[in-house]
């Protein structure tokens, strides 16, 4: 299972994280802030998400693939 936690910054997102994982077993979930891209990463930036699923296993994402997609242009992280 993924869960996606999106929004602008200081909405809430970590807090909100931090208040739910509070209540389940750490051997269950994993949460996932990805920071800026390696060089590799930044012709493939999409491909890191899907590797943090595992089966039987919570995934939570601080941020998506989709505001990574837009801020990381933006920012001069990656190239087009």
């Amino acid at each position: 299972m993924a869960i996606v936690f999106e929004g602008r910054d200081t909405a809430g997102k970590g807090a909100t994280i931090k208040k739910i994982v509070e209540h389940l077993d750490p051997k269950f979930f994993k949460v996932v802030a990805l920071g800026v891209p390696t060089k590799k990463e930044e012709k493939y930036w999409f491909e890191r998400y899907p590797d943090f699923i595992k089966k039987d296993r919570i995934t939570i994402y601080d941020r998506s693939w989709y505001s990574r997609a837009i801020v990381e242009p933006v920012m001069g992280y990656v190239t087009d």
